[in-house]
């Protein structure tokens, strides 16, 4: 048996937990639920020792060196996947840039309108069905849960979530036109061209400090490339492909509730109002979407 069937065994076979059988969706899901939701946490903590730029670059290129090892071969790059790593890169930047001016909380769920851009982009590039109404209601929940954060940095912070979140919907969309594809060839195609695009881009802004080489930025570092970088986007591109948008949708948010809450008990960093009100909509606006769409309606 290959190296690269023995590590992703886990993710190709129905496992058990506590007893359960749990399918592959599932099983997706959990790997990329606890490798994301200490991600924001991590990449916010190495943001004090090193520039977006540089961090885009090291996790890319960790990325793509990890892959290319288990793929064992050439990656057949293309303008799929040229698109592909642009759009990716682009959001990650993006992504970076607005924890430097948000907390983790805040970015991460500015960033989950994501799954509500992906719906109507599904719509209109792959004739996916969509549910106007709760797309509608989701985003209005978004933006309301961004008129704190209206003014100064903050507001800053917010539109670059918005706009990571449309690159990153448009790679989630795009992606499901691959449904046949290997994933480890795949992604190993696209972190190749994300990687050429960041390594030498990140000489625009070079920044990083001594303090990445200490234990605690190390483990960091680990996590942001490889948990939060590996196994989150193999994780979440079998999720899309097994379990659709919809379902995909809904488990995600599971994410950013999470670290909401780890935010608020940890850091003792409260929500307004306002906030939980906004996201209570934006959540029921994707439950709506969900159910409507299933209904045929």
């Amino acid at each position: 048996m290959s190296e690269r069937i023995i590590l992703f065994k886990t993710l190709t076979e129905t496992t058990r937990f506590e007893g359960v059988a749990l399918n592959n969706g599932y099983k997706y899901f959990a790997v990329y639920a606890i490798a994301s939701i200490p991600l924001n946490f991590v990449a916010k903590d190495l943001l004090y020792v090193a520039s977006p730029f540089s961090l885009t670059a090291i996790r890319f290129a960790t990325m793509a060196a990890f892959l290319l090892v288990l793929y064992k071969k050439r990656p057949k790059i293309g303008v799929f996947e040229a698109t592909m790593g642009l759009f990716i890169y682009i959001s990650t930047i993006l992504w970076l840039l607005s924890l430097t001016l948000l907390t983790p909380g805040d970015s991460i769920v500015i960033s989950y309108s994501m799954p509500v851009i992906a719906s109507l982009l599904g719509k209109i590039l792959l004739k996916e069905r969509a549910n106007l109404w709760g797309a509608i209601i989701s985003m209005s929940g978004f933006i309301l849960y961004s008129i704190p954060l209206s003014s100064g940095s903050t507001l800053r912070g917010s539109l670059i979530s918005f706009l990571n979140a449309f690159f990153w919907a448009a790679y989630s969309v795009l992606y499901r036109t691959r449904k046949e594809t290997d994933v480890i060839e795949e992604n190993a195609s696209i972190f190749s061209v994300v990687a050429a695009i960041s390594v030498p881009l990140a000489i625009i802004d070079p920044t990083v400090k001594t303090g990445i080489l200490e234990p605690r930025q190390v483990f960091d570092l680990f996590w942001f490339s490889v948990i939060g970088g590996v196994f989150q986007f193999l994780s979440w591109n079998k999720l899309i492909v097994y379990e659709g948008v919809e379902v995909a949708t809904v488990s995600s948010y599971l994410v950013p509730i999470s670290v909401l809450l780890i935010q608020s008990i940890y850091q003792h960093i409260p929500l307004e109002l306002l906030q939980i009100l906004g996201l209570s909509v934006a959540i029921s606006g994707v439950f709506l979407s969900v159910m409507r769409t299933n209904n045929g309606n």
